[in-house]
């Protein structure tokens, strides 16, 4: 029977299986990206696959608690069902997708001008406590509860506790701009990554014209011999009896030539050093007016060719485009380490100094708000996702063994002890001194805390689904995105 309940119940313990292949270590990788300082089109991507996750969380429990009860009695062909499971599948993950992508587009609008800028202030301090740790909590990427503990620094440190046991903190925006251009020599590696390939095309284009510009300009003599020969064997050919230089008839040949070559107009009709040099600069006039992108000149090196006027006046724009200030000196890769500092490191440093000391925009705050907020709650949907479906998946596991009246007293008791040996192993950062006197008050920030709490025994959970190979194959398309 299509319907039979110990067939549908292993259908779902299959399903939820493999979903908590993918959930469980999904959460400890976005904290783990996180903490490490990964760039937020990085974390963007990863928070929209979290989205999707908790839609097909959404949905295992509807095709469980809903779907199959009702396509029992409403539709027992299988392509029937299928087709009510495809539009739930679409209804359910698309509906939380675009829900979850609401709350974090739209609660920014929701709280005050004050909030807002405590939060800005707060991912300030979030880079602060990722480089440098807190008080005797040092950074340590192989925690699970330090990298929870950075991820959702925003929403459980208390700003002005945490600034206070904080080295050189009137200092924490200095280092913070330091933070955002990197060393001198991480800066000017980017910079030049930026610049290069751009300014690369157009010394390529450069050369392929200079190239063909100098061979052209290279036969010019060669051409210039072979054109006299031609004339003045014409001329011999027609005054065998010797060429006249002088009177009406070389005044014709003159005029002749003069309408080929810029000769003189008392030019000697057999003044060979003349004729070759009225050629020559004819010939470069053509070759010049023939010649595409030559508005330099040929043979540059590609370290002239940056020093160009042409080329500075593009590195000016980019740099005042990004940086606020116009470049004192000449701009290139082969610049001293000195002169790069002087002439980009130093003003840009000053140029995102005054942007972190500066009033912000409404938008600027709002990304900020984002930035502080999401992953707490990401952290938190996720560990709700694999709690449901832990619970789910160990009540389908008991009606298989034959405790299906009492499934759910299995499933809540599977779940509870779980949670009771996760938090009774407790970690590290939550229970430290320095934490309990910089963490922040209010019910979120507790529900938080203990979500850290777990993190140790949680990983050593989701190690179990990560040795499946199926979260690593997972996490390599992710990383192609």
């Amino acid at each position: 029977m299509l319907w039979d309940t110990r067939k549908t119940d292993a259908l779902m313990l299959g399903m939820i299986a493999l979903y908590l292949c993918i959930e469980v270590p999904f959460s400890g990788y976005l904290m783990h990206l996180i903490a490490a300082g990964a760039t937020q089109d990085q974390i963007s991507v990863v928070e929209k696959f979290g989205r999707i996750l908790t839609g097909v969380a959404i949905f295992l429990a509807f095709v469980g608690g809903s779907l199959i009860p009702y396509c029992r009695f409403e539709f027992p062909k299988v392509s029937e069902a299928v087709g009510v499971a495809v539009l739930g599948a679409l209804l359910t993950i698309g509906g939380t997708y675009a829900t979850l992508w609401a709350i974090g587009q739209y609660s920014p609008l929701l709280v005050s001008e004050k909030t807002l800028k405590q939060s800005y202030d707060s991912v300030i301090l979030q880079n602060e406590l990722r480089e440098r740790g807190l008080g005797d909590l040092r950074p340590d990427l192989s925690s699970a509860s330090w990298n929870a503990f950075i991820a959702t620094a925003p929403v459980i440190a208390n700003g002005e506790r945490a600034l206070g046991m904080i080295d050189g903190a009137d200092q924490l925006k200095e280092r913070e701009a330091k933070r955002q251009l990197g060393s001198i020599e991480e800066f000017r590696n980017r910079f030049f990554d930026q610049l290069s390939p751009e300014i690369e095309r157009s010394y390529s284009s450069y050369r392929q014209a200079s190239d063909a510009y100098l061979s052209a300009v290279g036969r010019i003599d060669r051409d210039a011999s072979e054109e006299w020969n031609k004339y003045v064997g014409e001329l011999r050919r027609r005054y065998p009896e010797g060429v006249p230089t002088v009177g009406y008839t070389a005044a014709g040949i003159r005029n002749k030539v003069r309408a080929q070559i810029p000769v003189s107009e008392n030019w000697h009709v057999l003044d060979r050093s003349s004729f070759i040099a009225a050629y020559r600069k004819k010939a470069r006039q053509e070759i010049a007016s023939r010649s595409t992108g030559m508005d330099l000149p040929a043979g540059l090196s590609k370290a002239e060719f940056w020093q160009t006027a042409k080329v500075q006046e593009e590195i000016g724009r980019q740099i005042g485009h990004d940086y606020g200030f116009e470049p004192t000196g000449v701009i290139h890769p082969y610049m001293s380490p000195k002169q790069f500092a002087t002439r980009v490191y130093v003003p840009a440093y000053a140029h995102v100094l005054e942007g972190i000391r500066s009033e912000k925009s409404r938008d600027q705050l709002e990304e900020a708000h984002r930035i502080a907020t999401l992953p707490a709650m990401a952290l938190l949907l996720s560990l709700a996702g694999a709690a449901l479906h832990v619970f789910k998946g160990s009540g389908y596991a008991a009606s298989l063994i034959g405790l299906k009246r009492y499934r759910h007293y299995v499933a809540g008791a599977v779940l509870l002890i779980g949670i009771a040996l996760m938090s009774v192993k407790g970690d590290t950062i939550t229970e430290a001194s320095v934490y309990q006197d910089s963490k922040a008050g209010g019910v979120y920030a507790q529900i938080v805390e203990q979500a850290i709490r777990i993190q140790p025994a949680f990983d050593t959970f989701a190690e179990m689904f990560r040795s499946t190979g199926i979260w690593n194959q997972i996490e390599g398309v992710i990383a192609t995105l």
